[in-house]
């Protein structure tokens, strides 16, 4: 406080005893003390609300006002002004209440001198200023763990639970009360088959390992099964005794689901290519087949009696019959020919829709087999695209082969049907049932393709859903696409001042998710603002050093116009503060460059179900600056700047002149100067230089 002048105000009603404190205070000069003074509390409330005030000396005892009420008054005045009360002999109790309802100290009158005085008065304003710091960081801390996907446990010497924060409510689903002091064997939090690992996860750190890493099974409260990724460390007292042991949980069930449900469709794609090896073998087969049973000896016959006109011998009521037969023979081979064609592709699909090629093929269907055929479609059905026009005939041709070949039904129904969201097959037949294999695994190879998996593949490329229910009384098929204009687009916006970067994203989202829609571009700020009003994406991918205005003004701005749009910053920053900032601009989302061709399709989705998402080196940062605490000296004050300062450091340190500053933040050159000035003195900078690397080293503008 050397060189410093500190304003006091005195509200003293005891004319000897303010004077006592004048002359004390009147002859220090390192710093230097003003007095103002109040005979009354009100009086002196009156000038606290006005301002100018660095710390408060309080007598209790006031013509109108008297005991704790008076600290408890002024106390709700100036919530975050140091206060000193001033006692006398007796009322040294209620001096002490004072300080433990948050006054910074207490001075008995006639026990105390002018060092004391002074003393008293500069710790106060320290420590008011410590307690106001601590509390700033804590609810820094508080905010980031509440925005973050971890659940908060700490587990006293006897691991009994002392913290239960963050989302472990969400994620485990007990309430704090229904958990706090009591031990993880009381209640099933751990998966019975992973107790063994867990036990020795804690045994390990309460014999020194400061941290380590687990992943396992956990209950809910519901008693459902869950996956998470266990980050734990302990803390230790000076004899190496284990103190507490904080972990922070991150529930991974969706990813580990995401894991087994990919390894089941690597097995179920092998097998689907293996049954398409067979298949194809299977086809060329009967095609071979055919053509060598029927349209083969057709056309032996048709040569042989071709052969036998040439002879001149026989008479010409004989070559007319031949010549007959001939042509007989010519048409049922070309009706062969057709019939084989038809069945690898349908012609009529694609010149006049599904409608007639159902039709044609149910009658010749039930020409071929003999199974009837009920086909149920309106008059006014239309049209539907290639994609599902192609789907749902090849499935009714592949139920309808497994209906000839498996069910021994006599007949089987068709029903095609749409509305305004949804186009419905349904193929029912009375027969026998699917067997038990096919129940099973959905798999059984039918004639015209690869059978039940294979139709269900069709079904889920198109989005769609596909049910099939079996009984003795026979099978119905039940599909289900949804109408192409119902279809619900996630709308994108990308937002990168490098061009090659947007592109990059842009086709990593176009061929991930094609019914997703990258709906526009933004190369600064200032454009992405713009885009988001004018757009309205769901979702905005967007970079943090950008020219014009960064990324994080650019996500506080759209965020504050609509709080339902999600933001996901990409950048290559990974500092503590960054991600603060990041938090604090309301985005929902942090993946580092580095990262984004394996994760952004994951954040995506994360974000579109409303979920934030956090690479793990993010997580690891967030969870490093949590397990440092509020006196690690990594804790960072919160930035000096304003947003609109932080603005003009951007663009100043981009080159721009006071003017074009100006211009592009539609204020006058004069503002400009202002915000200069006062930037430069609060930062302590004296050059654009200094003002540069200020910029670089906050991540307001890159190198």
């Amino acid at each position: 406080m050397k060189g410093k002048t500190i304003r006091v105000l005195l509200i003293e009603d005891n004319i000897v005893d303010a004077l006592f404190v004048e002359e004390s205070l009147a002859g220090t000069s390192d710093p230097v003390f003003v007095v103002h003074k109040a005979d009354q509390l009100a009086s002196g409330l009156a000038r606290l609300e006005a301002g100018g005030v660095d710390a408060l000396l309080l007598d209790l005892c006031l013509p109108d006002s008297e005991g704790l009420a008076t600290f408890r008054r002024a106390q709700a005045t100036g919530p975050g002004m140091p206060i000193v009360v001033l006692s006398g002999d007796t009322d040294e109790e209620i001096a002490v209440e004072a300080v433990q309802a948050g006054a910074q100290d207490y001075l008995v009158k006639g026990h105390y001198n002018r060092d004391l005085l002074t003393r008293s008065l500069r710790y106060a304003i320290e420590r008011k200023r410590t307690q106001q710091a601590l509390s700033e960081l804590a609810q820094r801390l508080t905010h980031h763990v509440s925005n973050s996907p971890l659940a908060v446990i700490e587990w006293g010497t006897n691991l009994d639970i002392i913290r239960w924060s963050g989302e472990a409510e969400h994620i485990f689903g007990w309430k704090p009360e229904e958990v706090l002091g009591r031990s993880c064997h009381d209640f099933r939090l751990i998966y019975t088959d992973d107790e063994r690992k867990v036990t020795k996860v804690f045994a390990d750190l309460c014999a020194g390992a400061p941290k380590n890493f687990s992943a396992n099974r956990n209950y809910r409260k519901d008693g459902s099964v869950i996956h998470c990724d266990w980050y734990n460390s302990s803390l230790m007292d000076g004899s190496g005794r284990i103190r507490s042991i904080l972990s922070l949980a991150l529930d991974v069930t969706e990813q580990r689901q995401a894991e087994e449900a990919l390894n089941l469709a690597n097995q179920q794609l092998r097998q689907l290519t293996l049954d398409l090896l067979h298949s194809q073998d299977y086809e060329r087969r009967r095609i071979a087949r055919e053509l060598h049973d029927s349209t083969s000896q057709v056309l032996a016959a048709l040569s042989i009696n071709l052969s036998r006109l040439q002879n001149s011998e026989i008479g010409l009521p004989r070559k007319q019959a031949l010549l007959a037969e001939s042509i007989d023979l010519a048409a049922a081979s070309s009706r062969e020919i057709r019939t084989v064609t038809y069945l690898l592709h349908p012609p009529l699909l694609d010149e006049v829709g599904l409608v007639s090629a159902l039709q044609t093929y149910a009658e010749g269907f039930e020409q071929r087999t003999g199974v009837h055929i009920e086909l149920n479609i309106p008059p006014d059905f239309g049209r539907l695209d290639g994609a599902a026009e192609m789907a749902l005939f090849r499935i009714v041709q592949e139920g309808l082969g497994n209906v000839h070949r498996h069910s021994g039904s006599p007949v089987a129904i068709i029903v095609v049907e749409r509305d305004a969201t949804d186009v419905r097959l349904v193929l029912q037949d009375r027969g026998c049932g699917l067997s038990a294999k096919a129940k099973s695994q959905g798999k059984e190879s039918v004639r015209f393709g690869v059978g039940l998996l294979g139709m269900r593949e069709r079904v889920e490329q198109l989005g769609g859903e596909l049910e099939i229910a079996s009984t003795e009384a026979g099978t119905r098929l039940n599909v289900r696409l949804r109408s192409e204009k119902t279809m619900d687009k996630l709308r994108i916006l990308v937002v990168d001042d490098h061009q090659l970067v947007r592109k990059g994203v842009v086709a990593a989202i176009e061929d991930g998710r094609p019914d997703w829609e990258v709906c526009g571009e933004a190369s600064n700020g200032r454009e992405a603002v713009a885009a988001a009003e004018r757009l309205d994406p769901d979702i905005v991918v967007m970079d943090i050093s950008m020219p014009d205005m960064s990324g994080l003004e650019a996500t506080r701005q759209i965020v504050k116009a609509n709080s339902k749009r999600r933001v996901l910053i990409v950048s290559m920053h990974q500092s503590e503060q960054i991600v603060r900032d990041v938090l604090d601009s309301g985005a929902r989302g942090y993946i580092l460059k580095s990262d984004a061709g394996t994760e952004l399709m994951g954040a995506l989705e994360s974000l579109q179900h409303n979920k934030p998402f956090f690479t793990s080196k993010i997580a690891e940062v967030l969870l490093r600056g949590y397990l440092d605490g509020p006196t690690s000296d990594k804790a960072l004050p919160p930035s000096p700047v304003s947003h609109r300062e932080r603005e003009i450091i951007q663009l100043v340190a981009e080159g721009k002149s006071n003017k074009e500053v100006a211009n592009t933040l539609n204020i006058s050159p004069k503002t400009v100067e202002t915000h200069r000035a006062r930037i430069m003195a609060k930062l302590d900078l004296h050059s654009i230089s200094d003002l540069v690397r200020y910029a670089i080293r906050n991540g307001i503008t890159e190198c």
